[in-house]
């Protein structure tokens, strides 16, 4: 899974970009977050190479999924119902999934500076999902559960934040988690 994990520049370099737009356009529009489709489109642009990492993510979890045990052992019903969850997860779900999933393994391999557990759950409040997704990764890492990636996959599933709102959940997130006010 760790091949999945974009380059930490690369991910600062998305939360520059964004943290620049959206201050442009906080200044230009007045309060940022009107939900135009011009800053959606803008919003989307920046945060393209998340939602290609999520995907990425995505199958490689629907993969081990799909050929697990457990999938095999549901009725064609519990199998459509999952596949109803996981399969359609938006765009914005996706950015979600990917900033998740790799600031977990920033955190599990100490690329960040010294960054307690209590500064990551107090920061996970803005970013609500985050121990379910580190679960993920601890798990998958570590051939873990199914079950546990089914769990985070839905989790992110049933949340549904427009583009402002996935852009100010990275937005606040990174700023608590590096300090950057």
């Amino acid at each position: 899974m760790s091949k999945l994990v974009l380059d930490q520049k690369d991910f600062m370099s998305i939360i520059n970009e964004l943290d620049d737009y959206l201050n442009t356009s906080s200044r230009r529009y007045g309060v940022a977050g009107s939900g135009s489709s011009s800053q959606d489109s803008n919003i989307s642009e920046i945060l393209n190479p998340m939602i290609e990492n999520g995907e990425e993510i995505l199958n490689e979890l629907k993969s081990a999924i799909y050929n697990s045990d457990l999938y095999s052992d549901m009725t064609t019903s519990e199998r459509a119902t999952l596949q109803q969850e996981i399969d359609n997860l938006t765009n914005q779900q996706l950015v979600e999934l990917s900033m998740n999933f790799n600031m977990s393994y920033y955190l599990q391999n100490n690329i960040t500076s010294e960054i307690d557990i209590d500064l990551v759950m107090s920061c996970g409040a803005v970013a609500v999902g985050i121990v379910a997704i580190r679960d993920l990764f601890y798990n998958t890492i570590g051939a873990g559960s199914i079950t546990s990636m089914i769990g985070a996959l839905k989790h992110i599933g049933r949340r549904y934040l427009g583009w402002f709102g996935v852009a100010a959940m990275i937005y606040e997130f990174a700023n608590c988690m590096y300090d950057r006010t």
